[in-house]
């Protein structure tokens, strides 16, 4: 009914209401005008957002989500309702460029992106040079580096060579269940005086947790064996 209808008879009205709508605003939190991505989108209140946009990588960083403040604060997903008009953030991570160089062997292996903060997961095939042994990867500070070695910054790894007639060591890594002789689970050969870099995946034993490698079947923190471990001979190592 409107306040021109006429009325003959006694009637009920009864009102009829509508949704207001809400603003969602977004934020692109530093990221400059290139990425693309909607200024705001409006929604009925009380109804969830629905599919977000994802921006693009730019300048190295990659989008991490839709939050409701420029650092921390809560994030939002596709089921997220609102009530009110809303300001979310983009949230970004920093990307590091880690780049190969194979120091004279071959393949050539493409540069890898890494979240900051993250490990580098897999490694790439390693690289073979003649009459030479590969070794592992060093940074710039000659530090070893491996698939748990965190990024925090751009990286140059350099492949290092040992020549086929190098003394080479054998670890020998043992489950330690109390068996007797002992239970060995492989071996893997290190260079003299370097680090094992390649570990054998984490055993499993009923009731119990993995902890660590160590070269005393006792344990104990200054028997620690790790990829930092520099390798003068031949090794037990036992899990912990």
């Amino acid at each position: 009914y409107r306040a021109s209808s006429i009325i003959n008879s006694d009637v009920n009205l009864y009102p009829t209401w509508s949704v207001s709508p809400c603003t969602i605003t977004f934020d692109r939190n530093n990221a400059p005008s290139t990425v693309v991505m909607p200024a705001s989108i409006t929604i009925a209140q009380g109804s969830q957002i629905g599919q977000l946009p994802i921006p693009d990588i730019w300048d190295g960083h990659v989008f991490k989500g839709w939050y409701t403040a420029t650092t921390g604060g809560t994030q939002i997903t596709d089921t997220t309702t609102f009530s009110s008009n809303t300001t979310v953030y983009a949230q970004w991570e920093t990307l590091h460029t880690v780049t190969f160089n194979v120091a004279g062997g071959t393949p050539s292996i493409s540069p890898a992106s890494v979240i900051h903060g993250s490990t580098l997961g897999t490694l790439p095939t390693n690289p073979t040079k003649t009459d030479y042994l590969f070794a592992g990867w060093k940074d710039a500070s000659n530090n070893w580096f491996n698939q748990t070695t965190v990024v925090n910054a751009d990286l140059t790894l350099t492949a290092q060579w040992v020549p086929t007639s190098t003394l080479t060591y054998t670890v020998r890594f043992y489950r330690n269940d109390g068996s007797s002789p002992q239970t060995l689970i492989t071996t893997k050969t290190a260079f003299q005086n370097g680090c094992l870099l390649e570990f054998p995946i984490d055993p499993i034993k009923s009731h119990s947790t993995f902890i660590e490698w160590n070269t005393n079947p006792e344990g104990g923190a200054s028997t620690r064996f790790t990829s930092n471990t520099q390798i003068t001979s031949d090794l037990d190592v036992y899990a912990i």
